[in-house]
């Protein structure tokens, strides 16, 4: 009978989750390694099933790898954790000046006007949690400023910076 449709996409995959709870910069190479593991157990797993099997008989074999399996599944719900992983949160950054943003700004948006934003870069690392890499989006009232402030914020190295443009055209949206 085949499967459902749908079904398959359902079920998590353990090598996703493994790539979920590592840092973006290690992903690759974790996943890597735990594929190694996993098949270097199942090609030893299969020397010992064979192994048993030509020892004690197939049918104790069988039993043998099925308590192997699940002892280490109870290692595993013993032992392992899963952390949900930390999902990037854009930072929204007002470049408006403080009296345009006190009249009308986007909820959970930061003020830091585009002429003071060298000067105040430690509230900006705040913002970011010092990760360059986080997104973050500007925008001011015409979408000038937020081009200027995109530009300082890329000379400063951040690394993802979207010009969102005016407020008025993400009122619109």
């Amino acid at each position: 009978m085949p499967p459902r449709p749908g079904l398959r996409a359902n079920l998590p995959q353990f090598s996703l989750l493994v790539g979920d709870v590592v840092h973006p910069s290690w992903r690759a190479s974790s996943v890597g390694v735990y594929r190694l593991w996993r098949d270097l157990g199942y090609a030893i797993g299969s020397l010992v099933a064979g192994a048993a099997a030509d020892a004690l008989g197939l049918s104790t074999a069988m039993w043998l790898v099925a308590g192997l399996t699940f002892a280490s599944g109870v290692v595993v719900a013993a032992e392992v954790r899963y952390k949900a992983p930390m999902r990037t949160v854009t930072v929204l950054l007002d470049v408006r000046t403080p009296p345009e943003y006190a009249e009308h700004h986007i909820d959970g948006a930061a003020n830091i006007p585009v002429d003071e934003l060298v000067a105040r870069s430690t509230e900006i690392e705040r913002l970011t949690g010092s990760d360059k890499a986080k997104p973050i989006v500007v925008y001011c009232h015409s979408g000038k400023r937020a081009a200027r402030a995109k530009m300082l914020l890329l000379e400063a190295g951040y690394q993802q910076v979207t010009n969102l443009g005016g407020i008025d055209d993400w009122d619109r949206q």
